[in-house]
């Protein structure tokens, strides 16, 4: 049976080149992009209207969210004026069939009075360009997303810029009412190649207030995801040379709407709607009077190799910027690697590492020892932001925690802390006359780990509490309570578990080896769960899973 589709009252027939295979066809006749384009033919439009008499697929491209990103085929359409049917007058009928696009011209305000804007350098393969600069801006995958929503994760992806739907103008739909009443276009987008693809581009524009600070952080800045050939370099530039050394079409039809936008009283004056950048993350407080970044990017089990260096770009890219090591992790030469080819400042920074057990075991020499190894194998500055005791080995911590003491006072460790202990073991410590509180402690905590009466008598000493493991290892994502708050606020169920721990006021220390993931493991700010839904996460914890942890971690220190 031939392949076919609707068409009016009728069926029109498909066939696909030799090199397809027949499910790929069929892929692509359900596909968003190739429906899209029927149901366009299929309206009249005043006297006129186009008729649809076959379809070849020439050639299918399978990625991105829907499965099918690209299609090519050849039509077989004529045009039918007041009902009749010129079919020796057969139309152009080779489409480029890829789906709607959004764009985003990003205007800067800076404080000192400049004004720039921000595009994005990346290699461009079909014009042959290693550096090409463009105006960020991504393709409709998921056509059920609002076209603001999609420009906010764009934002997020290419620039590490956290905006609201609220904050974007969408200059097309000011721009393109008239050509939309009138029949001249089926939706308030601009297509940049109309004889050729379907492809309809939304621009959307955003100001915002900057500092001089905030302005230098976003230069030569690495973003995208890896795993999707994503290699971007921000460039800041003068908002009046974009037209001059972008040749992107983008860039040009953003410049010429904002200006007969403006002129014609549809937009407010430039700088108007400027508001400040949003910290893509809250900071916490320590002890010290340092901050830290909320999010952490785990580092346990990722690959001392090239790979796991790409991994770690690949999180800094999303945003990361505090990352929680340990010598036992055995990567850290990978991760200086990592973060010196970033190109970021090691200010920027918060790196954590922990001294492993048997230094701690070897006394205070081998504690000494196995700072300065870290240090060295991490080769980026001479400190680090927190050193931990990574378990409490019986007998050996407090002078373990001593060493590092003096290390704080020496100024090679910024903040001191521990990992894995319980209320005894800091009791032990305390009072064995430390002079120097510990910043933090680090231990297994999720929605499914809540160790509440921990949490709160770390907490109310001015001790951070960590979270190791937020996301049980993926172990509860499948959850029922955890998948139906998914769907309430419309994010993913590791957006919840992480979201719990944001607002339990921890340091929330996840990891992901899918680059694709780490920009929503970081997309927590925009959603706010409700006291009821927080106290639904608290119960999912039960006493039997407690004992359960505290006869582990009993265990494993007796065992060291």
């Amino acid at each position: 049976m031939g392949l076919s589709f609707p068409f009016r009252a009728r069926h029109v027939p498909v066939t696909f080149h030799p090199s397809l295979s027949r499910k790929a066809a069929e892929m692509a006749v359900a596909s968003e992009p190739f429906t899209t384009w029927y149901r366009r033919c299929e309206k009249p439009q005043g006297l006129q209207q186009i008729e649809i008499h076959s379809v070849e697929i020439q050639s299918v491209d399978l990625f991105g969210a829907r499965g099918v990103g690209f299609v090519k085929i050849n039509s077989h359409c004529t045009l039918v004026v007041d009902g009749e049917t010129h079919r020796e007058h057969r139309l152009p009928g080779i489409c480029f069939l890829r789906g709607s696009a959004v764009s985003i011209f990003v205007a800067l305000y800076c404080e000192d009075g400049s004004v720039h804007s921000l595009l994005v350098d990346q290699p461009r393969i079909p014009i042959g360009q290693v550096s090409c600069l463009e105006v960020p801006a991504g393709m409709v995958d998921d056509e059920t997303e609002t076209v603001a929503g999609i420009a906010v994760k764009e934002m997020e992806e290419e620039c590490g810029i956290v905006v609201t739907p609220s904050q974007l103008v969408d200059l097309t739909a000011l721009a393109c009412q008239e050509a939309v009443q009138a029949g001249h276009l089926p939706i308030a987008g601009i297509p940049p190649s109309p004889g050729g693809c379907d492809e309809f581009c939304r621009y959307l524009y955003l100001e915002k207030k900057v500092t001089v600070t905030e302005l230098q952080d976003m230069r030569g800045r690495l973003q995208g995801l890896r795993d999707h050939g994503e290699f971007i370099t921000l460039r800041v530039v003068p908002i009046a040379d974009v037209w001059k050394i972008s040749s992107d079409a983008k860039a040009m039809i953003s410049l010429f709407l904002l200006d007969r936008l403006r002129r014609e009283g549809k937009l407010p004056p430039a700088g108007e709607l400027a508001t400040p950048l949003l910290h893509p993350e809250p900071l916490l407080k320590l002890n010290t009077g340092a901050t830290i970044q909320q999010l952490a990017f785990g580092l346990y089990k990722v690959p001392a190799t090239e790979q796991g260096e790409e991994t770690i770009l690949d999180a800094v890219a999303a945003g990361y910027r505090h990352f929680d090591g340990a010598s036992f992790y055995g990567n850290e030469v990978h991760l200086g690697r990592a973060l010196r080819k970033s190109g970021i400042p090691r200010k920027e920074f918060f790196i954590t590492s922990k001294a492993w057990n048997d230094s701690v075991k070897e006394g205070r020499a081998a504690v000494r020892a196995s700072v300065e190894k870290s240090l060295a194998d991490v080769g980026f500055g001479y400190y680090f932001d927190a050193f931990l005791i990574h378990w409490p080995v019986p007998g050996c911590f407090v002078d373990a925690y001593k060493e590092l003491e003096d290390l704080y006072k020496e100024g090679r460790l910024r903040a001191i802390g521990l990992s894995n202990f319980s209320v005894e073991e800091y009791t032990t410590l305390v009072e064995s006359g430390i002079q120097v509180p510990p910043s933090m402690n680090q231990m297994e905590i999720s929605p499914v780990m809540y160790r509440k009466e921990m949490i709160d008598y770390f907490q109310s000493r001015d001790i951070l509490v960590c979270a190791y493991k937020p996301l049980n290892r993926g172990g509860a994502l499948d959850r029922p309570a955890i998948t139906k708050l998914a769907t309430k606020y419309a994010v993913s169920p590791a957006q919840i578990m992480l979201r719990w721990g944001v607002q339990k006021g921890l340091v929330v220390a996840a990891k992901t080896s899918t680059a694709s993931r780490m920009p929503e493991n970081r997309a927590l700010m925009h959603f706010q769960l409700s006291k009821d839904d927080m106290l639904i996460l608290d119960a999912l914890t039960t006493a039997e899973d407690l004992r359960k942890r505290v006869d582990h971690e009993l265990t494993r220190k007796t065992s060291l």
